[in-house]
């Protein structure tokens, strides 16, 4: 029988399945669960251990008693409800998860391309000793896909768990939310921590209760490296796991080749280590998958950067329906390679895009919308769709955008968007120093008008 967490969870599903505990099951049970060390917890668990023998002695785990005894207990027994909630749940976030392109969506993805990780049983079974964890990747090693498999794992063993994922959500506005938690079968998902840094540190410093938070960073140097924050704390081999997307890249090539072209292991095999240039990103490998010519048995970098060409010239949005979106795309991109969100109406308003293409983008999954803020679904798509532009010798991708701006579009947008909402430039500032580009810093303090409506966000609250 499945093994369940809570003890008083094991004893009402025995209940609904008619299934009588025997003194000893229940012992076994009860000893196989986490220690807890709040005072209060035990004593509810010591409650309960005594309530299930009685039951047990006054046989009222029979089938015409099960719903009054399970009444009984969820009366006498029952957690406190928490405070509501407005973080999303992990349910609504992988209901609503769109990843991009349609193979790589989450209904099919789990399905058949989806390579487990030894990590996630030993990141769960690590949380009944140590409540905080931390899982550091470069960019598209399979964080955010590993922290949602955790999360529906837990979610299936009947754990509340709730999703932050920093790339659109703001921390602190969510901090308090996150500080109500009082159940023990509470679990919080930060995504991307390295966006929010020093929120990230604040919060941990804040909690008190036995809620069990796991974090996902990319590699990050502290601002001071002599300063032991929350964060650095984790940076130990029982509460810290680093991934690499080659991990599970090998798995997905073969569970792909096999599915759509039926190649043997033996030719998958010499397949993948043709592969080997896209395995460090799992993006690229995606797209080079996409791209693969089973004629040819390969693809090069000039065969992926085609297909992306083609796929921005006629993004899919239905059953054999298409729209041209490489203006859309390429704006998010220009600010997205950075992991920094544009505010909806600055295409919409400013840049005078097609606001009815930018919702089908968006109901069609290509575009994330929170908040009024737009980002694509990673910054490794982000540069893959810039690398493409420059690729294109002809010219046809971002002719509007172009024509607006001329070739230093890219720059001119940063500008003009700073100008016109000096409140984000904060938190473009921080994005461009988090990647290093010094370089387009200093461009952006030296124009006049960019300079000032700088030191206009830096005196304002960040929305």
């Amino acid at each position: 029988m499945r093994k369940y967490r809570e003890p008083i969870l094991i004893i009402l599903r025995g209940a609904e399945k008619n299934k009588k505990f025997s003194t000893r099951d229940i012992h076994d049970r009860l000893k196989k669960l986490k220690e807890f060390r709040d005072t209060s917890t035990q004593t509810l668990y010591r409650n309960i251990e005594r309530e299930a023998r009685r039951l047990e002695k006054e046989g009222l785990l029979l089938i015409e008693r099960g719903e009054k005894q399970k009444y009984i207990l969820k009366e006498k027994y029952r957690e406190p409800e928490s405070e509501e909630i407005n973080i999303a749940s992990i349910k609504r976030v992988r209901k609503d998860d769109v990843p991009i392109p349609s193979w790589f969506r989450v209904k099919d993805f789990y399905k058949q391309y989806f390579v487990e990780r030894e990590e996630t049983k030993e990141i769960i079974d690590g949380l009944n000793k140590y409540p905080h964890h931390l899982i550091v990747g470069n960019p598209a090693s399979g964080k955010t896909v590993l922290l949602k498999e955790i999360g529906r794992v837990l979610e299936e063993d009947d754990y509340n768990v709730f999703v932050l994922e920093l790339k659109l959500d703001d921390m602190e506005k969510y901090e308090e939310d996150i500080l109500k938690l009082k159940e023990v079968s509470s679990v919080v998902l930060i995504d991307d921590a390295h966006l929010q840094w020093n929120e990230c540190n604040s919060l941990l410093k804040k909690i008190k209760n036995e809620i069990k938070i796991i974090i996902t960073t990319r590699p990050f140097l502290e601002a001071s490296p002599t300063v032991t924050t929350p964060i650095k704390m984790l940076d130990t081999p029982d509460t810290k796991t680093e991934i690499k997307a080659e991990d599970v890249a090998e798995g997905i090539i073969k569970r792909y080749l096999k599915k759509e072209f039926k190649f043997s292991n033996k030719k998958i095999e010499k397949v993948s280590k043709d592969l080997d240039k896209f395995k460090k990103d799992l993006w690229h490998l995606t797209w080079a998958l996409l791209a693969f010519n089973k004629d040819k048995n390969t693809v090069e970098w000039q065969d992926v950067y085609e297909k992306i060409k083609d796929h921005l010239l006629n993004v899919p949005i239905g059953k054999d329906e298409y729209i041209e979106a490489d203006d859309v795309l390429l704006v998010l991109s220009a600010f997205y390679q950075y992991e920094i969100p544009v505010k909806k109406r600055f295409l919409v308003k400013d840049l005078e895009l097609n606001e009815k293409d930018i919702n089908t983008l968006i109901k069609a999954g290509w575009i994330i919308e929170r908040n009024r803020l737009l980002s694509l679904h990673h910054s490794s798509v982000a540069k893959l769709y810039l690398d493409t532009f420059k690729f294109d010798e002809h010219g046809v991708l971002g002719e509007e955008i172009k024509r607006k701006f001329g070739e230093d579009w890219l720059r001119e947008l940063f500008h003009l968007y700073i100008q016109k909402y000096s409140k984000h430039s904060c938190k473009i500032i921080t994005g461009l120093g988090f990647h290093d580009e010094y370089t387009l810093i200093k461009d952006l303090i030296e124009r006049e008008e960019t300079k000032d409506s700088i030191l206009v966000g830096m005196n304002q609250e960040t929305p």
